[in-house]
């Protein structure tokens, strides 16, 4: 579940003259504006300005090939880099990340070459890649935050995988499953997917062509709300709500 704000990342040209904006514009006491430091691993500096409830990082490139460059190619004055959350267990937010994202990551750096390979195997051929994402990944789910957002990064990592898939004749389809009817979700109310529903409507897309599955009432429910308005469904979620 997603904490208190820790604090907001300002990529800057100068983090010395976003200091000064913050202490003469702003009133910040200069003890609350940190030395600035330097970290050569990922090409940036970095200072903090200390505010009553929370941080700002400031952040400059460091290098010709920091990150923080090619932010600041498309925003010359700086702006939003991040913004960093708090969560109970840092280790569990890690696993689902290791598990939803880079899991998948992993699988497409492994196969996705053999599979391009027997797109033209004829009847025996591949023709298909099917991740199971969750309608989650549409919107933060905030009492599952970090779950949301390891399936919102898989979402975005599926859109690339279907545009490398395309040329080879390879479909990519995304499965937004609500709560399935399994071992990690009983103790939720119901509804809930049943697993051989979910199975059969997998099945079914694939022999229709569908790109995009919402099963179950959960999904559609989820869906219909998304697609009337993002922002309602947002803050609606975020007041409990889902």
């Amino acid at each position: 579940m997603i904490g208190r704000l820790n604090h907001v990342g300002i990529a800057v040209p100068s983090i010395e003259d976003a200091k000064a904006t913050y202490r003469d514009l702003y009133g910040v006491p200069a003890d609350a504006i940190t030395e600035t430091k330097e970290l050569p691993a990922q090409g940036v500096k970095f200072a903090f300005v200390n505010v009553a409830n929370s941080q700002i990082e400031l952040i400059e490139p460091l290098g010709d090939e920091s990150p923080i460059r090619n932010f600041l190619e498309k925003n010359p004055k700086g702006g939003q880099h991040h913004v960093c959350f708090e969560v109970a267990d840092i280790y569990v937010a890690r696993d689902e990340m290791d598990i939803n994202y880079f899991g998948l990551l992993r699988l497409a750096q492994e196969f996705g070459p053999a599979l391009k390979g027997r797109a033209a195997d004829g009847v025996t051929g591949a023709i298909a890649w099917v991740n199971l994402l969750s309608i989650y990944a549409l919107a933060n789910f905030p009492p599952h935050g970090t779950y949301s957002a390891s399936k919102a990064a898989a979402l975005s990592l599926a859109q690339c995988l279907r545009a490398e898939m395309r040329p080879a004749g390879i479909r990519v389809m995304n499965v937004f499953p609500g709560p399935i009817d399994d071992e990690w979700n009983q103790l939720l109310p119901p509804p809930k997917l049943a697993p051989a529903a979910l199975a059969r409507g997998i099945v079914g897309a694939l022999r229709h062509g569908i790109e995009d599955l919402y099963p179950g009432d959960v999904a559609q429910e989820w869906l219909e709300r998304w697609r009337d308005n993002p922002k309602v469904l947002e803050r609606e979620l975020s007041l409990g709500g889902g």
